[in-house]
């Protein structure tokens, strides 16, 4: 069993358009930081007689630089609400190989992520 969570912290700049248009879009980047977070539990056992099960409990936790980008969409439904589209790519800048090239956490280091809601302006 392998359970793993990673938090990302960042700030960001936006260049787009301006924003009285009824459709703004905006380019994002920027960066911060992550904490990554990997817990394993199981058994390992050996392949030749005899056979032997050994419980394994491994436990990986670091903090590591994040690259952030993405755009943002806005569409006006009138003045001061707008339905928002956000897509966010976060390049986790983490070296998951061992020196002899075996991959340690086995998680990506790419993380995208995306949602849609409601933008009010006041």
């Amino acid at each position: 069993m392998s359970d793993h969570h990673d938090n990302v912290f960042s700030g960001v700049l936006k260049l787009g358009t301006p924003p009285g248009d009824r459709v703004r879009a905006a380019a994002v980047i920027g960066g911060g930081i992550a904490h990554r977070d990997t817990e394993r539990n199981g058994t390992f056992g050996s392949s030749s007689p005899p056979i032997v099960s050994t419980p394994v409990h491994e436990a990986l936790s670091d903090w590591v630089l994040a690259l952030t980008g993405g755009v943002d969409l806005a569409v006006g439904l009138n003045n001061h609400v707008a339905v928002l589209a956000a897509g966010r790519l976060h390049q986790l800048k983490d070296d998951d190989r061992l020196p002899d090239g075996v991959v340690h956490r086995g998680v990506s280091s790419t993380i995208f992520r995306f949602g849609v809601g409601a933008q009010v302006r006041f």
